[in-house]
């Protein structure tokens, strides 16, 4: 039974759905032929790009939430995941190995959320990114991490720099992991529903191709004669004679046959000529 190759997804995602536009085709091919490394960094890639753009922002505004050094060591920690998910060999370390990242960068989004101050408490939302990353993951385990990961965020930059709890932060610890866990949970069904998609898409398309096959294939006995054919591929599959070359008819002349009367040779015997006489009548 023949078997269609399995295009490769992103890591922890579907691996792809039905083709709906050419850009569609030419995305989806790009990243299918993309090796683990390279999906781990394209996964990295929208929070590191988000990130540069704050960082802009944060020199426009707000120079002297750049200048602290809190708020450099968490821009610094960014940089670094992004530097371990372009450097590691991903394709030789335990299988799931890559959700450390996404965790991490839950946290590193806290430390950089709590060190720019109230101004930069909208940073939060970049916590889509490693939330949705962990939740399309076919493993229920995914929106657990995700959850777990959302939590820390809030807890752990608090502990670290001493922050004295206050409703605001209370606030932000009891809904923020809330509001994550809604999108991580829309996000795991809707990459469950396209894998399942995926997945049907396939087997048809693998019938159809054991159909195919089997149209094609000789139909033989015991003994090995022929039971049945496919006629209409032989007859096409045979080559095809050029037809036979026929000179133009129309360039031919044909002259009428002419009445030939008994001739009378004459002249010497090397250039022999003859000459036509007209037949005389009888006497």
């Amino acid at each position: 039974m023949s078997r269609l190759k399995e295009p490769v997804g992103w890591p922890g995602l579907p691996l792809g759905t039905e083709a709906g536009s050419p850009l569609a085709d030419r995305v989806h091919a790009f990243f299918g032929g993309l090796g683990l490394r390279g999906r781990v960094v394209m996964c990295q890639l929208p929070l590191s790009v988000t990130l540069v753009l704050v960082v802009t922002a944060a020199a426009v505004f707000h120079p002297e939430t750049l200048a602290a050094e809190r708020f450099q060591f968490a821009l610094l920690a960014h940089a670094a995941l992004f530097g371990v998910s372009l450097a590691l060999p991903w394709g030789r370390l335990p299988a799931g190995a890559y959700t450390v990242i996404p965790v991490l960068d839950c946290v590193a989004i806290g430390f950089t959320r709590e060190a720019g101050g109230p101004s930069f408490s909208v940073l939060s939302i970049l916590l889509a990114f490693p939330v949705i990353w962990l939740s399309v993951d076919r493993r229920r385990a995914g929106v657990v991490l995700a959850v777990a990961a959302t939590v820390l965020s809030t807890v752990l930059p608090a502990a670290a720099f001493g922050t004295a709890p206050t409703q605001l932060s209370m606030i932000r610890t009891i809904f923020l992991p809330l509001v994550m866990a809604a999108i991580a949970l829309t996000a795991h069904v809707v990459a469950g529903t396209l894998y399942r998609q995926r997945q049907t898409l396939v087997r048809k398309d693998e019938a159809l191709a054991d159909t195919v096959a089997e149209s094609v294939q000789r139909q033989v006995d015991q003994d090995g004669q022929d039971v049945l054919t496919n006629n209409a591929l032989q007859v096409s599959s045979r080559p095809t004679a050029p037809p036979p070359c026929r000179r133009n008819a129309s360039r031919r002349r044909v002259r009428p046959a002419a009445k030939r009367s008994p001739t009378s040779c004459t002249g010497p015997a090397r250039a022999r000529t003859c000459a036509r006489t007209p037949s005389q009548p009888a006497p």
